[in-house]
Order: structure tokens, then C-alpha cells, then sequence
């Protein structure tokens, strides 16, 4: 058990302020972490019957289910890679890993009142959530730096003591959440021993308090670790927090970004985070497209990914969930003919992962197949993919609400409500204008344009709220959207509701 220790005493060592350390200053070891049982990686084949141990299910395909040559206009096609994980009935807790988490809170003078009241609550139903092989370090910053516990086991001694500290809160001084990033991090790298599942949640309702350099201050921090196999989670209460810093650090390490603009929102966005850890089947995902020569001339001129390349990194697949990845294929006119039946494999994908629970790292292969017509064949209507089209236009939407974000930060109000109704309008006359998922995207484009009547309104809170729905639509982490939500989520979502009507 590590050592406890008071937050209302704690020893100096453990205290940090910003100005007392550049990123290479050394610190204090933090591998005080509480013991834990961790197996060896089983031995199973992948035939065995969990699904937590099963690979995910890869399938390309486009939107259409053909190409019919043109000869004079050239045409674009949406083609989707996803990966999906079985669904579960057995016990989740009997079958999940352990997790690793480092709260990292804000205690700075304005979190003072009902908006640290309910963090904490928030944080003790997080507590009651836990099992034995869970483990939680709690580190609170204002002006200083605070690691008020080491990372301890969630046995029921270890959570009455964490909800012991978290209860002991309080809320003063400034704001140095670089500081507390940089501190969440190095508890992670110090430890001795390692939960498959690791990930930093930091909340926070402010700027820090040197605003010009904490961007990059907290991309060093992250950077300069040799830790890689974590992710970090952020939340933004109220109008007054920096969403810029806490969107960029968690989508540097393939987390979430929750805007809370109410407080009673809190419960919900915890909850979809929450769920995500306790439930995830693989990560460490890596996808590569790569073109391959065909007879049909073609390009891929678009892929939606978090970086813009067609190498890119992918959110954790949870168990009954599935996860993709939009790309666009454009074809020229062509006056070629073509032997029937005729069948072209532009891309290949290559995909890696990590299966959490056995620890196996996986390679594998898919293809994209596209059956090719000539101009003039006589052939039956052309089908059209929903699941594919209704991905397409959702991370379409999550784009346009990120360039309408970059407009608003030049001051263009009326450029970026423009953007967002013309994206609005597509939806609204696409072959899938009513599907529900796609009734939220119209919805949401539509209703973010009040965000941008003035540069008031969207310095305060437009802004978070925008990069919250555009991140949350592209990683399918909107805290909103049921349909978002796996099994676990929508769970744990259920029992905070109920816990927070108490």
C-alpha cells in the first residue's frame, strides 16, 4: 500500500511550483504505486470464446456497389476501413483489465463552490465504479502543484482513503495545469508496475496562468516522456477554460475533449469517459492506406483522419463497439473498356493493435474491392451503402465544424455560420438526410451557428463547444449521442444518473 497522506498536510516534496522546474528538471521518483497482480499474457489462441480476446472484425467497401465508367465527367467515391469488436454478455468486470488513473484537478479560486462540489462527487462515483485491480492517483494544482496520492488499489480501504482526499478539496490561487499535466505524466513513467489501461484525466474551468507558452510547454511535457501507452482525457467547465490547450494535449494522446458548460452535464461526460476505459478491447491502433496500382486510373485525394495523412492513429475499439475510417477515392473520365466481370482493388489497408486484455500485438491486412462496370453496360440500379454514406457525412460534419472554429478565430463570424448552414443544407438533401445519426449532425451544424453571432459569444464558450462537438463527432466520443455509446457506457451512464439523483 502506498504511503498516504493528507491533503490538508502535505510533505514538501511533493509540492511543485510552475517556476521551480523546466521540463528537464529532475523530480522526485513517483514509484511509490501500490502492488498489483499482473498476469502474464495468456497463451490462448484466438478461437477462445471471449470476445475480449478475439481480433476485431477489419471490412473495406465503398459507399457504391459499383463503378460505372464515365467518359466525360470524372466522379468521387466515399470508401470506409472499419473495425469492430464483438459484444459481450459476460461479466465486465470478470473480464476487463485493470486501469490506471491520474486525476489531475483543478483547485484554483473560480473552481471554489458548487463547481468543485460536484467534481468531487463526480470523482467519488468514479471511486465506487472501481474494482481491486484498478488504481488511482489523485493530483490537484492551482499555482502549486499537489500529488496528493500515489497511485493506490481500489480495495475498500484504498477507496474510502480516496474519497477521504477528495473530499478534502479545497479551492484556492491560480492555475498551472501544465504543471499538473507534467506531473499526471510522470506518475504514469515512474511506476513499477503497469496496468494494461492507463489514461490521465484533467479537469479544469481556467487558463493557465502563463496562457502564451502552456500549449507548448504541455506538448514538451508529453513529448519528452518515453511513456507512449496512455491517454489523456480532458474537461472544460464553463466559459473561462482554455478549450485550445485541453483539446490539443488530449488529441495529442488519443483522448477525449468534453466541454461541460453546466455543471449538471458533468455526470454524463464522466460517464462516457468512464465507460470507454473500463471497456476497451484493443488500442494502440495504427491504420496505413496505401494505393495500389489498377488498370481504372484513380486517386486518393482525401482522408479523414486526426493528422490529414493516410498513416494515422485510431481511438480504442471497446467491446460491441466499432470504429472507422472515411477516405475518398476520385476517378477521371475514362473511355477505356473493360472484360466483365471486372474488379479493381485500389487500397490496401495495413492495421496494427494491441488486444488489451491478452496484451497480443496484431498485424493484419484488408482490401478494398470495387466492381467495375463499362460505360455502356446494362446493369441494375446502384445500391447505396447507409452505414458508409452516414460515417462519411459525420466526419464531414466534424471537419466543418473545425474550419468553422478557424474562422472564428480570425474573427469571421458570418464566414463560419455560412459554412456551417451550407453543411447543414448538403445533409439535409443527402440519401441518408433521415437517419437519426445524421439528424443530430444537421441539428448540431445548425444550432452552433449561435455561437457565432459575435466574438463575445464565441470567445465565451462558442469556441469549447465547437472543438468539443467536432472531436467528439470525429472520434464518436460526442457525450450527446446515444448511439455513440457502447453497452458498458450507456451502463454507467444509467447508475450516475442515478447516483447523482440521490
Amino acid at each position: 500500500m502506498g504511503n498516504k497522506s493528507s491533503s490538508k498536510k502535505v510533505p514538501e516534496k511533493l509540492r511543485y511550483r510552475q517556476a521551480d522546474y523546466p521540463i528537464t528538471t529532475e523530480i522526485d521518483l513517483y514509484n511509490d504505486d501500490e502492488a498489483i497482480e499482473i498476469r502474464e499474457s495468456e497463451t490462448k489462441t484466438i478461437s477462445d470464446i471471449t470476445p475480449y480476446d478475439q481480433k476485431l472484425q477489419l471490412l473495406m467497401k465503398p459507399a457504391l456497389s459499383y463503378l460505372q465508367i464515365n467518359g466525360t465527367l470524372p466522379q468521387e467515391m466515399p470508401c470506409q476501413l472499419s473495425m469492430q469488436a464483438s459484444e459481450t454478455s459476460i461479466s465486465e468486470e470478470t473480464l476487463r483489465q485493470g486501469v490506471d488513473i491520474i486525476c489531475v484537478i483543478d483547485v484554483s479560486g473560480s473552481m471554489r463552490g458548487p463547481k468543485l462540489e460536484l467534481t468531487k462527487k463526480t470523482l467519488e462515483f468514479m471511486v465506487n465504479q472501481l474494482c481491486e485491480k484498478d488504481r488511482v492517483s489523485l493530483i490537484a494544482f492551482n499555482n502549486i502543484v499537489t500529488r496528493i496520492q500515489p497511485l493506490i488499489r481500489m480495495t475498500p480501504h484504498g477507496k474510502a482513503q480516496t474519497i477521504e482526499e477528495i473530499r478534502n478539496l479545497e479551492a484556492n490561487g491560480g492555475t498551472d495545469i501544465t504543471g499538473g499535466l507534467h506531473h499526471g505524466i510522470k506518475t504514469l513513467e515512474d511506476r513499477k508496475i503497469v496496468n494494461k489501461i492507463s489514461s490521465i484525466v484533467l479537469l479544469s474551468d481556467g487558463r493557465d496562468k502563463q496562457k502564451d507558452t502552456s500549449l507548448d510547454r504541455g506538448k514538451a511535457s508529453i513529448d519528452s516522456s518515453s511513456l507512449k501507452d496512455y491517454s489523456i482525457h480532458t474537461f472544460g467547465y464553463g466559459s473561462g477554460h482554455d478549450a485550445q490547450l485541453l483539446s490539443a494535449i488530449s488529441q495529442l494522446r488519443n483522448g477525449g475533449f468534453y466541454y461541460v458548460e453546466k455543471s449538471e452535464s458533468i455526470p454524463e461526460a464522466f460517464s462516457n469517459c468512464l465507460g470507454e476505459l473500463m471497456s476497451a478491447v484493443a488500442d494502440q491502433i495504427q491504420v496505413r492506406l496505401q494505393t495500389q496500382a489498377t488498370d481504372v486510373s484513380f486517386s486518393l485525394t482525401k482522408v479523414y483522419s486526426e493528422n490529414g495523412d493516410s498513416t494515422f492513429a485510431m481511438p480504442p475499439v471497446l467491446t460491441g463497439d466499432k470504429k472507422e475510417a472515411i477516405f475518398i477515392l476520385s476517378f477521371p473520365s475514362c473511355q477505356q473498356q473493360f472484360p466483365q466481370p471486372y474488379i479493381i482493388s485500389p487500397v490496401k489497408g495495413f492495421i496494427k493493435y494491441r488486444l488489451i486484455r491478452t496484451g497480443e500485438e496484431i498485424e493484419e491486412e484488408c482490401y478494398l474491392n470495387i466492381p467495375v462496370f463499362n460505360e455502356n453496360d446494362a446493369i441494375d440500379s446502384i445500391e447505396i451503402d447507409e452505414d458508409v454514406m452516414v460515417n462519411f457525412y459525420r466526419v464531414k460534419s466534424a471537419e466543418i465544424l473545425k474550419e468553422a472554429g478557424e474562422l472564428g478565430d480570425k474573427g469571421n463570424m458570418e464566414g463560419a455560420r455560412n459554412l456551417l448552414q451550407k453543411g447543414a443544407d448538403e445533409l439535409k438533401v443527402s440519401v441518408v438526410a433521415e437517419n437519426s445519426i445524421v439528424k443530430i449532425l444537421i441539428n448540431d451544424l445548425e444550432n452552433t451557428k449561435g455561437r457565432f453571432l459575435n466574438e463575445r459569444e464565441y470567445e465565451h464558450g462558442g469556441k469549447a463547444e465547437v472543438m468539443s462537438k467536432a472531436r467528439g463527432h470525429f472520434s464518436k466520443r460526442e457525450q450527446n449521442v446515444e448511439c455513440y455509446k457502447n453497452s458498458c457506457q450507456k451502463e454507467i451512464s444509467k447508475c450516475s444518473k442515478e447516483y447523482f439523483a440521490n
